[in-house]
């Protein structure tokens, strides 16, 4: 017989997507890392007066990318000097914005220029950087103690379950596709499912994002 098919309690996917929604406090979770980076950040001592030429600013952000990586992680990781100058210069040159200009030379303008925000503004910046990838990494680190990247079953349910949940929410693209097609972003679902859900948009790190798929051709 098959009367046995459990319908009056939740699936196994159901209870591990209940468990991971409660686990991830995305504000919980960002405040702690905040937290920690901003307060090795205030330890890390530096002169913002004196002017940088540009071999100095470089040591300096990499010294300052070097103390975060030791002392504001959650897994510290020891960078080799040279190590840590190339972070600083690809993150900035990724990521900063700038009053002045973007990237890296734009820090160092921002640092240096008397029309910029100056040295201590740079580094702060870089603090934000840094944190917003540590939030992912921290992040990472749950959704792997909660989800088994090897078991792709597992995953295709907890996906299962939650475009069940998130219904008409869903985008349209998305809903069309074959469920087992969206098991590569299961994490970004998870992430869409939670902030539908009223938590905070995670920024973990992605392996095809949903918003690469294209609606299906008919």
């Amino acid at each position: 017989m098959e009367g046995s098919n459990n319908q009056t309690g939740s699936s196994p996917a159901e209870d591990l997507l209940d468990q991971i929604a409660q686990t991830l406090d995305i504000q919980d979770l960002a405040l702690g890392a905040e937290d920690r980076m901003h307060r090795a950040a205030m330890e890390f001592e530096c002169d913002a007066s004196v002017g940088l030429m540009s071999s100095a600013f470089l040591e300096l952000v990499g010294n300052f990318v070097r103390h975060l990586f030791w002392h504001g992680r959650v897994q510290a990781i020891a960078l080799p000097r040279r190590e840590s100058m190339a972070r600083a210069v690809e993150l900035l040159d990724v990521h900063y914005e700038g009053v002045l200009a973007p990237g890296y030379a734009g820090a160092y303008m921002d640092a240096i220029c008397e029309t910029g925000p100056g040295v201590a503004d740079v580094l702060a910046e870089l603090e934000m950087i840094i944190t917003e990838q540590e939030i992912g990494h921290v992040l990472a680190g749950k959704l792997l103690q909660l989800l088994n990247p090897g078991d792709w079953h597992g995953q295709r349910e907890v996906v299962e379950q939650i475009v069940k949940r998130m219904g008409a929410t869903l985008p349209a693209h998305l809903a069309e596709r074959p469920v087992a097609s969206l098991v590569p972003a299961v994490r970004e679902l998870l992430d869409m499912y939670m902030n539908v859900e009223g938590f905070f948009q995670a920024n973990s790190t992605s392996t095809e994002t949903p918003n690469g798929f294209l609606p299906l051709c008919e």
